[in-house]
């Protein structure tokens, strides 16, 4: 829908406010969806009988398991310390405990990754500022060789961001960063199923 309206609008300068809340939306979705996607295998290690580990985490050794059921839920505390760190964190951690290739985190798809949650963070959690013309903001400087501009308004673009930044490009690499980052996590903990799986359960938008 982000792309449909883009592409109507293109070159026209028009503020559309559903077109900047569905950038906004997949933003928030895509970074909602490697939370809760860790922190599902995770609770799935942590609920798991030693030796009866379920379907969902298969793949993962028993003793790698009983490595990160102990840091999520540790005997006599309510929350462990792994449930109360950040997002890759929680990656990291797991991959560490299963003896898997550690993401570099200065290389693709950890480093987009965390420009991601950086951009939700600063729309979740966001603060008025002054932007001086003719100096970049971080955020423009992290994300803009990231993906193409928002095209309802012609270059140059000033302030970057948010205006040039929340379009269709911006939307559509916040999905593919999400799920790449996930599929290379998979793959190097050893995951035998895949979320995707069951993506056909669920009726197309």
């Amino acid at each position: 829908m982000c792309g449909e309206i883009e592409g109507r609008l293109k070159g026209t300068g028009e503020l559309h406010r559903p077109h900047r809340s569905y950038v906004i939306s997949a933003v928030l979705s895509s970074v909602a969806f490697m939370e809760t996607y860790i922190n599902e295998v995770l609770q799935d290690l942590a609920d798991s009988e030693p030796g009866e580990i379920d379907s969902r985490c298969a793949g993962i050794a028993e003793q790698s398991a009983a490595i990160l059921r102990e840091m999520w839920n540790p005997p006599g505390e309510r929350i462990g310390w792994l449930e109360r760190a950040s997002i890759l964190d929680k990656y990291r951690v797991s991959l560490a405990a299963c003896g898997a290739e550690p993401f570099e985190k200065g290389a693709w798809p950890y480093q987009s990754a965390k420009k991601l949650i950086d951009l939700r963070n600063a729309l979740v959690h966001f603060k008025p500022e002054t932007q001086v013309s003719g100096e970049a903001h971080k955020l423009e400087k992290a994300l803009k060789s990231e993906f193409a501009s928002n095209q309802i308004f012609s270059e140059p673009l000033s302030p970057w961001y948010t205006i040039g930044c929340l379009g269709y490009g911006c939307a559509e690499w916040s999905h593919t960063t999400a799920a790449a980052f996930i599929d290379e996590w998979q793959a190097r903990i050893g995951l035998e199923k895949d979320y995707k799986d069951e993506m056909g359960q669920y009726d197309s938008p």
